[in-house]
Parts: structure tokens; sequence; C-alpha cells
């Protein structure tokens, strides 16, 4: 099912900009396949700022169903928010 949104949002433009929330999660084969588009090892990509966050915005648009190039990612806005609590969530109880 997946793979059915990823084809149905790859032939739509991307959106303007990318919201990160919270702590960015990826996977091992997302990391695989992110090192394989760039052609440079992990630790090299994560080393660079600018390359931390086109990878960010990468992994956003793939969650999103897109299926952006390195360069597209590159050229994306990117924001940084935090990650709203969960109001079922026992922790997020007021003291």
């Amino acid at each position: 099912m997946a793979s059915t949104a990823m084809n149905e949002n790859s032939e739509r433009a991307l959106p303007s900009h990318v919201i990160v929330r919270g702590t960015p999660r990826f996977s091992a084969n997302q990391l695989r396949t992110l090192q394989a588009l760039t052609g440079q090892p992990m630790d090299r990509v994560m080393n660079d700022p600018a390359s931390v966050v086109q990878a960010f915005a990468w992994f956003e648009l793939r969650r999103e169903g897109f299926d952006p190039s390195w360069d597209e990612a590159g050229d994306m806005p990117i924001e940084f928010a935090e990650d709203m609590p969960d109001p079922s969530s026992p922790d997020s109880a007021t003291p």
C-alpha cells in the first residue's frame, strides 16, 4: 500500500516546504538508499550540516509519499517543530 501512495504523490508537485516534527526517524534501509543516492558514505553525509538538512528533507518527503531526487531535497525549505504531546498519554498530564 505504501508503494501506491508513493506512486500517486510522486506525480504531484512537491510541497513548498516540509516540517520535521520531533526527532527525525528513519530506517537502516532508508539510510542505505540515501547512501546509494548520494554516492557518499553516511558518515560524510551526516558530518556536513547542509547534507544533514537535505537528508531530513528527503526523509520527510519520502514519509509523505513523494519520491524526490537528492537535488530536489536540497532545494526544499525545511522547518523543525516540536512534536505535539499526545493528550491521551499519561506523561502529558500536568501536575
